[in-house]
């Protein structure tokens, strides 16, 4: 367990201070413009009770364009995610983390890393720089559907059901506690707020740092999503 928050903080630290590389290859995005068309007939229950909207959950119709992008992203690696695909938002490349480098993020534009940690808690993190593909994340709201593309085209669909915004209280360390921006009663230590995030059967979980008062690592926000509609062989190939 220690090993393991070690590696959580080291994680916090790369966040705090991680440079930009001066030669950054700029990923290809799909300029994503389309309507995902909902059939009323194919329901799915979301598989975390507390979410209480299977009764908006329905079948997912691949469009073009979602399969133009999920084409680019196919590596025909099943066990792999290479892709997140927001309808109307945005399209980004996702990359992994190399072995033993839990706190890598891609300096990459249009490209989110898989935090390969959050797998040792049933849950599954995307990291991205605020100054770079995280600055999207703000843009998503409760009860949109974000879907995770796999290398073999199959989609997986979640939809937001938690926006958490934290503020760091020494911004510059990596052990900071953090105040809940939403809840001022309720402060969390670095491992209490990593395990309130990560900690979570099968949740998707969009992590970028929140900029103020010229402070790029002021604080964090966490997009929190549960599975369903029911995945999804988007036949893209």
């Amino acid at each position: 367990m220690f090993k393991q928050l070690a590696r959580f903080f080291s994680l916090l630290l790369v966040l705090t201070f991680a440079v930009i590389s001066p030669n950054v290859e700029a990923s290809a995005q799909t300029s994503v413009q389309t309507t995902l068309e909902v059939g009323e007939n194919e329901l799915s229950t979301i598989g975390r009770a507390e979410a209480k909207r299977a009764t908006e959950i329905a079948f997912v119709k691949i469009t073009s364009d979602m399969r133009n992008f999920i084409r680019e992203v196919y590596t025909g690696d099943a066990s792999t995610i290479t892709g997140i695909y927001v309808h109307e938002e945005f399209s980004l490349n996702v990359s992994q983390q190399p072995s033993g480098s839990p706190g890598y993020i891609s300096p990459n534009e249009n490209t989110a890393t898989e935090f390969k940690m959050a797998r040792d808690y049933g849950s599954i993190g995307m990291l991205a720089h605020n100054y770079l593909a995280g600055d999207l994340f703000f843009q998503l709201e409760h009860g949109q559907v974000i879907y995770l593309v796999f290398g073999d085209g199959m989609v997986q669909p979640y939809t937001i059901l938690n926006v958490l915004r934290y503020q760091a209280l020494q911004p510059n360390s990596p052990y900071s506690n953090f105040l809940n921006l939403d809840n001022t009663e309720e402060y969390l230590s670095a491992a209490d707020l990593f395990y309130k995030v990560y900690d979570q059967d099968d949740a998707l979980i969009l992590q970028t740092c929140i900029e103020n008062q010229g402070i790029d690592t002021w604080g964090r926000l966490f997009i929190i999503a549960v599975p369903g509609p029911i995945p999804v062989n988007s036949g893209a190939l």
